[in-house]
Parts: structure tokens; C-alpha cells; sequence
């Protein structure tokens, strides 16, 4: 079974990238059984399952099990409360 977390920012906000990209690295670290990603709104998977009644809001995080969508946490969050997300998703 694969947990994948997508880390989205807008490509536009740099400042917000590079937030969710070293957050990322050490949420990786804290959750080994989880692959995590930092991408931005040109992802194909951000694009497929992107809520479309709430087009552009980013930062978001979103969870991909055996590479099937399941849900989104919007905000720029702390690593604690990005883990607490993942927690209370059961992985």
C-alpha cells in the first residue's frame, strides 16, 4: 500500500514553494512510510482532482492512497499540524 502527500504551492509565490519544499523534506523524515512532493499547479495529479469549485487556493496538501485521491488540507500549516492531518487520515 502507497501514501503519497502532495505539498502544492502556486509557481507564482516563491516564498510559499520553498516553505512547502522544506517542509516536505522534513515531514519525509518524521513519516518514512509516506512519499511526500512538493509540486505546483502544472501537476497533472493537482489538476485532475483539484476542487474546481475553489480554483487557485494554495498553499494545499493532498493525499494520494495506491495513487488514488482521497482528500485535501488547505493552508499553510505547521509541520505539527500537517502531521496531525496525516494522522487523523489513519496512515
Amino acid at each position: 500500500m502507497t501514501h503519497t502527500i502532495l505539498a502544492v504551492a502556486h509557481s507564482g509565490n516563491s516564498t510559499i514553494a520553498a516553505f512547502m519544499q522544506a517542509q516536505v523534506t522534513r515531514l519525509a523524515v518524521e513519516r518514512e512510510n509516506i512519499t511526500f512532493a512538493a509540486v505546483n499547479e502544472h501537476n497533472l495529479k493537482y489538476q485532475r482532482h483539484q476542487d474546481h469549485d475553489k480554483p487557485n487556493r494554495f498553499p494545499l496538501y493532498m493525499y494520494f492512497k495506491n495513487n488514488v485521491y482521497v482528500t485535501s488540507f488547505f493552508g499553510k500549516n505547521d509541520d505539527k499540524q500537517v502531521l496531525n492531518w496525516i494522522n487523523s487520515l489513519g496512515i
